[in-house]
Protein backbone atom coordinates (compact mmCIF):
# COMPACT_ATOMS: atom_id res chain seq x y z
CA UNK A 1 0.00 0.00 0.00
CA UNK A 2 1.59 3.04 -0.95
CA UNK A 3 1.50 5.72 1.84
CA UNK A 4 2.20 9.69 1.56
CA UNK A 5 5.08 9.98 4.28
CA UNK A 6 5.17 14.28 4.18
CA UNK A 7 4.20 14.34 7.21
CA UNK A 8 6.21 11.48 9.10
CA UNK A 9 9.52 13.29 7.07
CA UNK A 10 8.13 16.62 8.86
CA UNK A 11 8.06 14.70 12.58
CA UNK A 12 11.79 13.63 11.29
CA UNK A 13 12.56 16.73 10.50
CA UNK A 14 11.46 18.10 13.64
CA UNK A 15 12.89 15.42 15.53
CA UNK A 16 16.48 16.17 14.27
CA UNK A 17 15.72 20.37 14.77
CA UNK A 18 14.18 19.76 18.45
CA UNK A 19 15.88 16.60 19.78
CA UNK A 20 18.56 15.93 17.93
CA UNK A 21 20.17 12.96 15.46
CA UNK A 22 19.66 10.14 17.91
CA UNK A 23 16.01 10.86 18.80
CA UNK A 24 15.78 11.25 14.93
CA UNK A 25 17.33 7.69 14.47
CA UNK A 26 15.19 6.27 17.92
CA UNK A 27 11.68 7.94 16.11
CA UNK A 28 12.97 6.32 12.26
CA UNK A 29 12.79 3.11 13.89
CA UNK A 30 9.22 3.74 15.49
CA UNK A 31 8.06 4.37 12.03
CA UNK A 32 9.57 1.51 10.48
CA UNK A 33 8.08 -0.85 13.12
CA UNK A 34 4.72 1.06 12.79
CA UNK A 35 4.72 0.78 9.26
CA UNK A 36 6.21 -2.74 8.20
CA UNK A 37 5.56 -4.49 11.71
CA UNK A 38 2.28 -3.34 12.99
CA UNK A 39 0.59 -2.43 9.18
CA UNK A 40 0.35 1.76 10.46
CA UNK A 41 -0.90 4.40 8.10
CA UNK A 42 2.44 6.45 8.49
CA UNK A 43 -0.48 9.78 7.00
CA UNK A 44 -2.07 9.37 10.17
CA UNK A 45 -1.25 11.98 12.97
CA UNK A 46 -2.27 9.07 15.53
CA UNK A 47 -0.10 6.44 14.21
CA UNK A 48 2.56 9.82 14.10
CA UNK A 49 2.13 10.69 17.86
CA UNK A 50 2.19 7.25 18.61
CA UNK A 51 5.72 6.66 17.58
CA UNK A 52 7.08 10.27 18.33
CA UNK A 53 6.05 8.81 22.04
CA UNK A 54 7.80 5.93 21.89
CA UNK A 55 10.83 7.78 20.74
CA UNK A 56 10.42 10.19 24.10
CA UNK A 57 9.44 12.90 21.76
CA UNK A 58 7.55 16.01 23.64
CA UNK A 59 5.48 18.28 21.08
CA UNK A 60 4.89 15.89 17.74
CA UNK A 61 1.03 16.83 18.24
CA UNK A 62 1.84 20.49 17.97
CA UNK A 63 3.79 20.17 14.81
CA UNK A 64 1.49 17.74 13.36
CA UNK A 65 -1.41 20.22 13.86
CA UNK A 66 0.99 23.17 12.14
CA UNK A 67 2.21 23.87 9.04
CA UNK A 68 5.80 24.14 10.67
CA UNK A 69 8.41 22.19 8.50
CA UNK A 70 6.66 22.25 5.89
CA UNK A 71 9.06 24.76 3.58
CA UNK A 72 11.76 22.79 4.85
CA UNK A 73 11.04 19.41 4.04
CA UNK A 74 9.87 20.39 0.85
CA UNK A 75 13.54 21.83 -0.07
CA UNK A 76 14.73 18.44 1.56
CA UNK A 77 12.84 16.55 -1.29
CA UNK A 78 13.35 19.34 -3.88
CA UNK A 79 16.88 18.77 -3.33
CA UNK A 80 16.80 15.18 -3.29
CA UNK A 81 15.53 15.08 -6.67
CA UNK A 82 18.26 17.81 -8.16
CA UNK A 83 20.61 14.69 -7.12
CA UNK A 84 18.78 12.43 -9.01
CA UNK A 85 17.13 10.35 -6.39
CA UNK A 86 13.88 8.82 -7.64
CA UNK A 87 13.27 6.00 -5.47
CA UNK A 88 13.22 4.45 -1.87
CA UNK A 89 15.38 3.87 -0.45
CA UNK A 90 18.55 5.31 -2.32
CA UNK A 91 21.98 4.09 -0.89
CA UNK A 92 24.91 7.14 -1.46
CA UNK A 93 28.18 6.17 -1.33
CA UNK A 94 31.32 8.68 -1.84
CA UNK A 95 32.65 7.55 -5.40
CA UNK A 96 30.40 5.32 -5.88
CA UNK A 97 26.76 5.38 -7.96
CA UNK A 98 24.39 5.40 -5.73
CA UNK A 99 22.08 2.26 -5.33
CA UNK A 100 18.39 2.78 -5.62
CA UNK A 101 15.45 0.63 -4.78
CA UNK A 102 15.71 -2.61 -2.66
CA UNK A 103 19.49 -3.73 -2.65
CA UNK A 104 20.87 -6.88 -1.28
CA UNK A 105 23.25 -6.95 1.57
CA UNK A 106 26.47 -8.29 -0.86
CA UNK A 107 26.13 -5.30 -3.15
CA UNK A 108 25.51 -3.07 -0.12
CA UNK A 109 28.54 -4.34 1.06
CA UNK A 110 30.44 -4.49 -1.69
CA UNK A 111 29.69 -1.00 -2.92
CA UNK A 112 30.49 0.32 0.83
CA UNK A 113 33.90 -1.64 0.83
CA UNK A 114 35.13 0.11 -2.65
CA UNK A 115 33.72 3.80 -1.06
CA UNK A 116 35.88 3.01 1.61
CA UNK A 117 38.78 1.80 -0.06
CA UNK A 118 39.15 -1.36 1.96
CA UNK A 119 38.49 -3.70 -1.02
CA UNK A 120 39.37 -4.03 -4.88
CA UNK A 121 35.85 -4.97 -6.08
CA UNK A 122 32.92 -6.88 -5.66
CA UNK A 123 35.07 -10.13 -6.22
CA UNK A 124 35.36 -9.98 -2.46
CA UNK A 125 32.26 -11.12 -1.43
CA UNK A 126 30.75 -13.43 -0.98
CA UNK A 127 33.19 -14.52 1.82
CA UNK A 128 35.28 -17.71 1.69
CA UNK A 129 33.31 -19.31 4.70
CA UNK A 130 29.51 -18.85 5.29
CA UNK A 131 28.48 -16.84 7.90
CA UNK A 132 26.80 -17.44 10.65
CA UNK A 133 23.33 -17.58 10.85
CA UNK A 134 23.12 -14.21 13.51
CA UNK A 135 24.83 -12.39 10.77
CA UNK A 136 22.37 -13.50 7.58
CA UNK A 137 20.22 -10.62 6.55
CA UNK A 138 16.72 -11.01 7.09
CA UNK A 139 14.15 -11.47 4.06
CA UNK A 140 13.48 -7.68 5.05
CA UNK A 141 16.68 -6.77 5.08
CA UNK A 142 17.63 -8.35 1.54
CA UNK A 143 13.84 -6.75 0.30
CA UNK A 144 15.27 -3.70 1.27
CA UNK A 145 11.92 -2.93 3.28
CA UNK A 146 13.56 -2.15 6.70
CA UNK A 147 15.61 0.88 5.22
CA UNK A 148 12.98 2.22 2.86
CA UNK A 149 11.81 5.55 3.27
CA UNK A 150 9.42 7.12 0.65
CA UNK A 151 9.37 10.62 -0.70
CA UNK A 152 6.71 13.31 -0.14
Amino acid sequence: MAVNTFTAHRLLWFALREHGAGVQATLATALYESHFRDGGDLGDHAALSDAAARAGMQGAGALLASAEGVTEVREQVAAARAAGITAVPTFVFPGAEPLSGGTDTATLLATLRRSSGTSPGPESWPPAAPLDPVSQPSAATRTGRRGSREGA
